[in-house]
């Protein structure tokens, strides 16, 4: 018996472990499908170039990748085993040629290897890996081409084997809405040498075909390895917006939904399997210039143009009283030329204007009503438009005149109740207004603040609460002066000159102040001798350049550019303008 105890300790155990882990390598971890929209369509996915997984389904397919993007994948799979992909996307901006970098990583965990039944034994995992370096091109009219090198490694215990290989395919959109591609996986078949046996991975060849109809997909792929029956996958999806559904079939039947916002995409995808089923998730993100998209070297002249067709058209929009639409067209006038002061005027006037039109529609709505109401003899509906149009105008003559005239048709207790009823909204209306001051003034918001304190006034002139809280906000405009002003002498002693102007600018929006003005101007005086000297015009190129970007909604490019020209310049104006505004942008998107 202990004889043979001894056998199984040092030979019977040691082979069935050899055996697991030979077992493991034989089965291709570069087989897993990778990405969930991917694995959602049924792996049928080597016609339909869309995000960075393409490189593992067809390197042909990157080619029409036309901006950069970072693309990762993760499947957990059973048994303390995960799966992930990550891979980097670099289109050429001149050529249809695209450049991309992935890495594979299979490992499994929680494996003990003893070297007897008595011993204790070491935990170790298994894991595969793989480097692929890919690159893609345009070689004819609709069909390109590309190809994967990789290195694989493979790790049992303290063992290890590598190989290289690579990979070739085919792509094309040969039809409006249709493509179709061809791909051979181990076009030069990688092996790994291993002590007792040499493994080898099998020639794969695939093809499939894509075809988009609306807002629908669908999509279609054959698959051939050797001594393995035709592996054939199908899939269809349907986009609405930002949001996409997805179904498909591969041995099993997997479905998936997919959002896709801007330069983000975030996929999901469960797959039926005969241990249970198995998720995926993926994540890509676009950024940088388009391909074939041209950055306009934009003049002055040119500049003036635009800023020209802006102003043109917000005035058809004011002719149209459409005022809210010709702000917006004047704005983006004067991003163009923000010297413009007959564009500055416009703004102001129609801005104020807009402002009183609002207020005056509303009043009217409620005046017209009031009268209807008098005279139709229901005066407790007729007395309740008098009351709003005094939450609009609370000196209202012909308001007060109808609400004496209501109040004469009651009785005495009636209308002491009215009465009564008036002051509990008079005071609720000043309430909110107070409310909404207060929120302003926590966020370091006084000019606000006082604004609608001064509103809450007009409805109680004489109250100590909302004198007491005006009082309190001119106090924090002070303290917020002194604040920023105090940051921005720091950053002046440091020589930061734009975080200097920065403060300075901002401390002067809550009180005039002749020491931070004359600040300003030693700065401007100190970083013309020291920063490096810069021409006017480079300076306007590169601001019509953020402008530019601004306007195609690339905020965080925009931003750099614009956070360069205040390095070198940090009073420009314009600048800090557009500064605030992708600022105030980006802050919004975030939320």
């Amino acid at each position: 018996m202990q004889e043979m105890l001894r056998f199984f300790a040092r030979f019977a155990l040691p082979a069935g472990l050899f055996l697991i882990c030979a077992g493991l390598l034989r089965a291709n971890f570069l087989d897993i499908p990778v990405g969930a929209k991917a694995a959602a369509l049924g792996g049928a996915f080597s016609s339909f170039p869309d995000d960075g997984s393409i490189l593992k389904w067809n390197p042909a397919g990157l080619a029409k990748i036309n901006q950069k993007q970072i693309y990762i994948a993760h499947m957990p799979l059973w048994l303390d085993t995960d799966f992930s992909f990550f891979s980097y996307v670099q289109p050429s901006l001149k050529k249809e040629q695209t450049f991309a970098a992935g890495f594979c990583r299979l490992v499994s965990g929680c494996f003990i290897a003893r070297q007897s039944i008595f011993d204790a034994g070491e935990e170790f995992d298994i894991a595969h890996h793989a480097v692929l370096l890919s690159g893609a091109r345009k070689i004819s009219n609709k069909i390109y081409t590309g190809a994967n090198f990789k290195f694989i490694n493979s790790r049992i215990y303290r063992k290890s084997a590598s190989g290289y290989g690579c990979d070739a395919g085919l792509f094309s959109d040969f039809k409006e809405n249709m493509t179709a591609g061809l791909f051979v996986e181990n076009l030069i078949t990688p092996s790994l040498s291993w002590e007792t046996e040499r493994e080898k991975f099998s020639r794969i060849f695939s093809a499939g075909s894509a075809y988009k109809f609306r807002n629908y997909l669908f999509v279609l792929n054959l698959r051939k390895k050797k001594n393995i029956p035709l592996e054939k996958g199908a899939g269809a999806e349907y986009t609405k917006g930002i949001f996409s559904l997805r179904g498909g079939f591969n041995e099993n039947f997997r479905f998936g939904a997919g959002i896709k916002k801007n330069s983000f995409s975030l996929n999901y995808c469960f797959a039926f399997h005969d241990l249970g089923g198995n998720h995926t998730f993926d994540f890509a993100r676009s950024f940088g210039q388009v391909r074939g998209e041209k950055i306009k070297k934009i003049t002055k002249r040119y500049a003036k143009n635009l800023s020209k067709n802006y102003f043109k058209k917000g005035l058809d929009y004011y002719n149209q009283q459409k005022y809210e639409l010709a702000l917006a067209e004047w704005d983006k006038a004067l991003i163009w030329t923000p010297e413009n002061n007959e564009i500055k005027q416009r703004l102001d006037e129609v801005s104020e204007q807009l402002d009183i039109l609002v207020n005056r529609k509303l009043l009217e709505r409620h005046l017209t009503a009031g009268y209807k109401f008098y005279s139709q003899g229901e005066l407790r509906e007729s007395l309740k438009e008098w009351e709003s149009v005094l939450l609009f105008d609370p000196l209202n003559e012909r308001a007060n005149e109808y609400i004496s005239k209501i109040k004469e048709k009651f009785g005495d207790e009636e209308r002491r109740a009215v009465e009564e009823k008036m002051l509990l909204r008079k005071q609720a209306r000043i309430n909110v207004l107070i409310e909404k001051g207060e929120g302003l003034l926590s966020k370091d918001k006084p000019n606000e603040a006082i604004k609608v304190f001064k509103k809450a006034r007009i409805f109680a002139p004489d109250n100590k609460v909302i004198s007491s809280l005006l009082v309190k906000a001119e106090k924090n405009k002070e303290t917020l002066f002194e604040e920023y002003f105090s940051k921005g002498q720091g950053f002046y002693s440091r020589k930061n000159y734009t975080e200097a102007v920065k403060n300075i600018k901002y401390a002067l929006t809550f009180k005039e102040s002749k020491q931070a003005l004359d600040l300003l101007n030693v700065i401007k005086q100190e970083s013309a001798k020291e920063l490096p000297k810069v021409s006017q015009s480079e300076i306007d190129k590169m601001y019509y350049l953020s402008a530019d970007l601004y306007f195609k909604q690339q905020y965080e490019e925009a931003g750099k550019i614009l956070d360069e020209i205040l390095k070198k310049a940090p009073l420009n104006e314009n600048a800090l303008k557009l500064k605030q505004k992708v600022a105030a942008t980006l802050e919004v998107i975030k939320k």
